[in-house]
């Protein structure tokens, strides 16, 4: 199989290739575009995979009351979807480019068991119109950049509803020093992850369409600490009004 590829050197190649560097370019502004093109909804998406219950059916229901901190969503959020739009738009003209019988798509819409997403980077056979690899594209600001249990039930969800065999992680860590690994490349059989898939797909229906407030069930701490829902008794937010105070501690990675 063709798929996956190394990423790190894909995108090193397409850094020094000016040709791909100006194409890149001009899809990476149509991609900012669909990136902060926000819509309101009330049914779960993709995206959702690995969100607590509770405060996925909050969200839903407009209860989020915690305003985002700035520092937070500048750094984190807005500059992890910034950098991983370039990322996809090298990867893309680097691949459409060394191999032209496949085609990429960037923040294609995908649908699987009712639930709607769209993918970061997603792989064709232009002849067959088959899926073959998805990628997701991920920033940490912690010290290195280490696999998360949330990140591969996410990409591995957005494969199995394209119909890819595999799908990959490519986790940057900016901050890493010393011999600390500053990026990552994790690669899944989607046919190996096809059960935690559907388990989570249930899950996350049944909160956002339950008719009462479900318990949370968070399965990382850091949730608890950024969560904007402050009705929860399980809520540790730092800007929650009880708190008073802004958060400080780098607890948030960029989903």
């Amino acid at each position: 199989m063709m798929f996956p590829i190394d990423i790190a050197d894909a995108l090193d190649r397409a850094n020094r290739d000016h040709t791909i560097r100006l194409k890149a370019r001009a899809n990476l502004v149509g991609l900012v575009k669909a990136l902060f093109d926000h819509q309101d909804r009330d049914e779960p998406h993709i995206s959702d995979t690995g969100r607590c219950a509770r405060e996925l059916w909050a969200d839903l229901r407009d209860l989020h009351d915690i305003e985002p901190d700035f520092k937070t969503q500048l750094t984190r959020f807005d500059g992890g979807h910034l950098m991983g739009a370039w990322e996809a738009s090298l990867l893309k003209e680097f691949i459409e480019a060394e191999y032209p019988a496949y085609t990429v798509y960037c923040e294609k819409e995908l649908e699987i068991d009712g639930v709607v997403g769209r993918t970061d980077f997603i792989v064709y056979h232009t002849a067959t119109a088959k899926a073959v690899w998805a990628v997701d594209f991920k920033l940490t600001w912690f010290s290195k950049a280490e696999e998360k249990d949330n990140q591969r039930l996410q990409v591995s969800t957005y494969a199995a509803a394209a119909g890819a065999p595999v799908a990959s992680i490519f986790l940057i860590a900016p901050s890493a020093y010393g011999a600390k690994p500053w990026y990552l490349q994790s690669d899944y059989s989607v046919a190996d992850e096809m059960a935690s898939v559907e388990r989570e797909l249930r899950r996350i229906k049944a909160a956002a369409f339950s008719e009462t407030m479900p318990d949370g069930d968070p399965q990382e701490s850091w949730r608890c600490t950024t969560c904007a829902f402050s009705a929860c008794d399980r809520n540790r937010n730092p800007r929650k009004p009880e708190y008073g105070a802004p958060i400080t501690e780098e607890t948030v990675v960029v989903l």
